[in-house]
């Protein structure tokens, strides 16, 4: 699949940090890697840098996992969230990891690239793409957002709860772009 997109995503170099592999981690990071690659039937290079800090780790896994088990925000629209997310970040990491995973979810190649380019066109339903346009305007520009965005992304339905969720999710993929970037984390 291309993972161009008019954003030019920097080359990567060799990972600055990396933390215990799979063979060398103890304790509670072992019990984590473990259950990460029992979930992503792999370890992601990730969880490695996240593993430097094991309390880091800990806490990045259980804001995955609270997210993963949401009620309403699915895995595409969160996909989608993070994936659109780095793009505008340049995050080379979670573009590819983003773009795999929305291809696992049987998003095609043609449909992840359509929304790279343009968020509306985001194979998702008319009410998901409108959650995902607020999200993504709260990270580009948060003063921008104000009650007639309000207005009207509840319109479609959406929850204060879930509106705040989903643009919660988006500015921690802008945290943790910034994170795998500075220490040139490889694509898995």
């Amino acid at each position: 699949m291309n993972t161009e997109s008019s954003h030019a995503i920097p080359e990567a170099e060799a990972a600055l940090l990396l933390g215990p592999s799979a063979e060398e981690a103890s304790g509670e990071v072992d019990a984590i890697y473990q259950a990460t690659r029992k979930a992503f039937g792999f370890l992601p290079n990730a969880a490695r840098l996240l593993a430097t800090s094991p309390p880091l780790l800990a806490h990045h896994m259980r804001h995955i996992g609270y997210y993963s088990q949401h009620p309403t925000l699915g895995a595409p629209l969160l996909a989608f969230i993070r994936l659109l997310v780095s793009d505008r970040a340049r995050c080379r990491y979670c573009v590819h990891m983003n773009a795999a995973m929305l291809m696992q979810a049987g998003i095609s190649p043609e449909g992840i690239e359509a929304a790279r380019e343009d968020p509306e066109s985001a194979p998702l339903p008319a009410r998901e793409r409108a959650l995902l346009g607020f999200a993504l305007a709260a990270v580009s520009d948060p003063h921008a957002i104000g009650e007639h965005e309000m207005v009207q992304v509840r319109a479609q339905g959406w929850s204060d709860g879930e509106i705040l969720d989903a643009v919660y999710h988006g500015a921690s993929a802008v945290a943790v772009d910034i994170v795998l970037d500075t220490f040139n984390v490889p694509a898995d």
